[in-house]
Formats: structure tokens, sequence, C-alpha cells
């Protein structure tokens, strides 16, 4: 009887242990497989956010080269038009020097000469206000009668600096102003001056 319930007793302890053993393995296995599903959660989580962040840094990346583009250009483009406004300045100022009286009456000269013979007719000069009265001084003194005669000098209020002249009266003119040369030397200085910051900038 004693070795029958020794023997119940041991059976007993060997189920539980086994039964426990398995529940062991059982929990460890739901707890391995919960663990692995977590880690796999965190994993795809982590790799979204990771290529979110790469796409957010990408597109923050191209965004400030793209501005930084536009200011570049908007500061090259303000650059060049305040460059070609001081070049507009300085090469009226410079034609202006260089049409003075005695070089207005001079090409003033040449111009009657070689286009109304010797006798022009309807010929008229138009200067600044300022420069009238020294003009027809000089170009009394340099021209002959006759052809003060049919030249007729006149004042504007338009002209700063240079002359206008015209052979039929008025009707049509040519104008040789600061203004109107400035013009015609910047068309051509202009371009050169595109070239010029081009190449500038394309050496940075």
């Amino acid at each position: 009887m004693t070795q029958n319930l020794e023997q119940l007793i041991q059976k007993i302890q060997s189920d539980g242990v086994k039964a426990a053993e398995d529940k062991a393995r059982e929990i460890e296995a739901e707890a391995r497989a919960r663990a692995e599903k977590i880690l796999a959660t965190a994993r795809a989580e982590a790799e979204t956010l990771t290529n979110e962040g790469k796409t957010s840094l990408d597109r923050m990346q191209r965004s400030g080269e793209e501005a930084l583009r536009h200011a570049a250009r908007d500061t090259l483009l303000a650059l060049r038009k305040e460059i070609e406004t001081t070049l507009d300045r300085l090469v009226t100022l410079e034609v202006r020097r260089a049409l003075d009286v005695e070089n207005v009456a001079r090409i003033v000269s040449g111009l009657i000469d070689r286009n109304s013979g010797d006798k022009p007719t309807d010929v008229v000069v138009a200067v600044s206000d300022s420069d009238l009265s020294a003009l027809r001084q000089t170009l009394m003194s340099t021209l002959k009668q006759e052809v003060m005669k049919g030249l007729t000098l006149a004042g504007s209020e338009d002209i700063n600096g240079g002359f206008t002249i015209s052979y039929d009266g008025g009707k049509s003119r040519f104008e040789f102003t600061d203004v109107a040369l400035a013009q015609y030397l910047g068309t051509y200085l202009k371009p050169k001056l595109a070239e010029i910051i081009k190449d500038t900038v394309s050496d940075e």
C-alpha cells in the first residue's frame, strides 16, 4: 500500500512537472512570438519614419537649393541693372563733357561743309539754351558769312548737351545730343557688359 502511494505521488509529481514545463514552453513561445511581432512592427515603423525623414530632408534640400538659385539670379539681375544704370550715367556724362561748345562748333561746321554745299539753306541747329550764345559766337568766327546766312541756331530746353541738325528747316532732324549718343553707345556696351558678367560668374 505504501509502495503504491509513493508511486502515485511520483506519478503526480512527474505529471505536474511535465505539465508545468509544457506550460512554460507554451508561455515562452507566445512571449517570443509577441516579442517578434512587436519588434517587426517597430522595425517597420522605424523604416517608415526613416524613409519619410529622408524624403522630407531631400525635399527641404531641393527647396533650399532652388531658393538659393533664385536668390543668386535675383542678386545677379539687380547687380546687372545697377551696373547698367551706372554705365548709362557715366556714358552720358562723358559724352556731355566731350560735346562742349568748341567740339560742337567743329562738328557742325564739318556737317554743313559736307552736306550743304557753299551756300546752305534751311539748316537748323538746336543746342541747349546755355550753349546757344557761345556756339553762335564760335560759328560766326569760323564759318563764312554766306554760310551763316543759311543757318538758323536755336536753343532747346530738351537738350542738355550736344545738338540736333536739320537740313530741311526742321521738318526732319539728326540727333547728336548727349542722350541720343549715350543710348547708341549703350546698345553696343550693354551686350559686352552682359558677356563680362556671364564670364565672371562662369569662372566662379
